[in-house]
């Protein structure tokens, strides 16, 4: 059907995956070249194609990946030096930042970029110069300075970013999914380099995640199988989408196609108790 290398499986965590290659071992003994298998979590899938791409995105191969006490560094600099015009940072600056890095991830696992929330801001500003309700105005004009102030440290964080050849952790889906929107002979190489994609775990897909594996997905190139249990949906609190497996079926890239189910309703991991 296909060489080990054209198939794809992604889960969450190190460990999952790394059960995966247990099994597979298990299964198929020496039959393979076990280093040939894709297995990845999302994070490591999505470093894999920002590596393959750098230039692409902009980034030089010695990019750097920053963990959150740098990301907070970054932000609590840009704090330090912008003169807001609505928002109050408070007593505690620390709790401040922490609530703009989880606004600027919330973002990110939404895919929306500097560039299109300033142009939101911009047009929600014109929408407000015909409101004829003064006191609607007023209120709606506040809560507009107050996403272009947020917006501004958000510019100015991926501005650094980008100047100093940095990445985050959240960048490992949203920088391949603008890549596979931006550049689409990208997204169709790596839609014909995988044949089978397997996901695992998709009821706790966040909105980003969701996105950039339809995006693999292509009617005739390739085929892709989902497992989830929507019943086990409990990461919402950290950003994901149980819309994602519960509307599946609805989504562009597949309602041309025929969405076959099949549902597991045996219980292999409880007791008879």
């Amino acid at each position: 059907l296909c060489l080990p290398e054209e198939v794809l499986a992604i889960t969450f965590s190190r460990n999952a995956a790394e059960n995966m290659r247990i099994k597979l071992k298990e299964r198929l003994k020496n039959k393979i070249d076990f280093n040939e298998i894709n297995i990845f979590t999302f994070n490591s899938f999505g470093n894999h194609i920002i590596s393959e791409n750098s230039f692409l995105l902009g980034l030089g191969k010695d990019y750097n990946l920053i963990n959150i006490p740098k990301s907070w560094q970054i932000i609590y600099e840009v704090v330090r030096k912008t003169d807001f015009k609505t928002v109050k940072t408070g007593k505690d600056r620390r709790i401040f930042i922490d609530n703009i890095l989880k606004y600027i991830w919330d973002l990110k696992n939404n895919l929306i970029t500097p560039v299109q929330l300033r142009e939101y801001i911009n047009s929600s500003e014109n929408l407000l110069a015909g409101f004829k309700s003064l006191a609607l105005k007023n209120e709606e004009e506040v809560i507009a300075d107050y996403q272009a102030d947020l917006c501004n440290v958000y510019e100015q964080y991926e501005q650094i970013k980008n100047e100093n050849n940095l990445v985050d952790y959240h960048d490992h889906v949203f920088l391949p999914y603008r890549l596979f929107i931006e550049k689409p002979p990208v997204r169709e190489h790596y839609s014909k380099k995988y044949k089978y994609i397997f996901i695992d775990e998709f009821q706790d897909t966040d909105v980003a995640q969701g996105r950039l594996i339809a995006m693999l997905y292509q009617p005739g190139v390739n085929r892709m199988m989902i497992v989830g249990d929507d019943d086990q949906g409990i990461y919402s609190f950290r950003g994901a989408c149980i819309e994602n497996i519960l509307s599946f079926h609805e989504w562009d890239e597949f309602t041309d196609e025929s969405v076959k189910d099949y549902l597991l309703t045996t219980n292999f991991r409880s007791g008879e108790n």
